[in-house]
């Protein structure tokens, strides 16, 4: 019955007029998750030479068994308060197991060493639930009007802090005639959604045309593809503004992240940062 009074409010507020068609880890790492792993799946952990993964528990670990016994491919660190165990990789590259077993549960995990193209994890476990794993998706349109609608849902309370919460940003930066309005991020907790609600001004005297497929999300030196890229209008004429929303789904990525965005308008390539 919320969803469908969720539904109502947002078709009423704002129509929607197109809908065009990828962090792990602590301080010494780039990008901060959102990520809860579950009890009897293996699940792969990847991790690089000089950074250091910790996995964290939810009850205290009795043992930790790594496949690699000899420490020629990494070490491992049990917390003081045994509620988490830090991964420290030895060799550039390699493959092992690790078998963690605590008061009430059991985590397996496949470790794999160096590779470039994924990033290091600081990762959260959760008890097994009886419920599916498959994640929810949400349509475009859902969360385009949870991004617009959001304070009034907020205030009726039709959702609530469990559901969703927001960071807001006020950024304005200016580029070649080119501005990034950076609104706020708002995050669907479960299933996990990242949004971004953006606007673009173009100041400039031409027209200007928003290649929606070049638009990646920053943090650090680490991008990930949207998504979903929704815009009002990929052609900007002088002087005028288009709303942007961009939505990360399923990448646990945290809120709390520092965040800058990059985008082709009229056939080059800018940097919002």
């Amino acid at each position: 019955m919320r969803r469908i009074l969720f539904l109502l409010v947002l078709s009423i507020v704002y129509p929607v007029s197109v809908f065009p068609s990828e962090g792990r880890y602590d301080s010494t790492a780039e990008v901060l998750l959102d990520v809860k792993l579950q009890e009897d799946q293996i699940t792969r952990v990847y991790i690089r030479p000089l950074f250091a993964t910790k996995l964290e528990m939810p009850d205290q670990i009795i043992r930790a068994i790594p496949g690699d016994q000899t420490e020629s491919l990494i070490k491992t660190v049990i917390t003081k308060d045994r509620m988490g165990i830090y991964i420290i990789p030895v060799a550039e590259t390699g493959i092992t197991n690790l078998l963690v077993d605590t008061n009430n549960s059991k985590f397996n995990y496949e470790i794999i060493i160096g590779d470039e193209r994924l990033l290091d994890y600081r990762l959260g476990s959760a008890k097994a639930s009886s419920e599916s794993r498959s994640p929810e998706v949400l349509s475009q349109e859902y969360l385009l009007s949870l991004v617009n609608n959001y304070d009034v849902l907020k205030n009726t309370n039709v959702i609530s802090d469990g559901v969703a919460e927001t960071k807001n940003m006020m950024s304005i930066i200016r580029r070649d005639g080119i501005v990034l309005y950076t609104h706020r991020i708002l995050l669907h907790k479960k299933p996990h959604y990242l949004c971004f609600d953006l606007t673009v001004e173009n100041a400039t005297e031409f027209s200007q045309a928003i290649d929606l497929d070049s638009i990646r999300v920053h943090i650090k030196d680490h991008q990930f593809k949207p998504r979903h890229s929704v815009v009002y209008s990929r052609d900007l004429l002088p002087n005028s503004q288009t709303k942007l929303v961009l939505v990360l789904e399923h990448s646990f990525i945290s809120i709390h992240n520092d965040f800058y965005f990059s985008m082709t308008i009229g056939g080059k390539n800018y940097v919002f940062q």
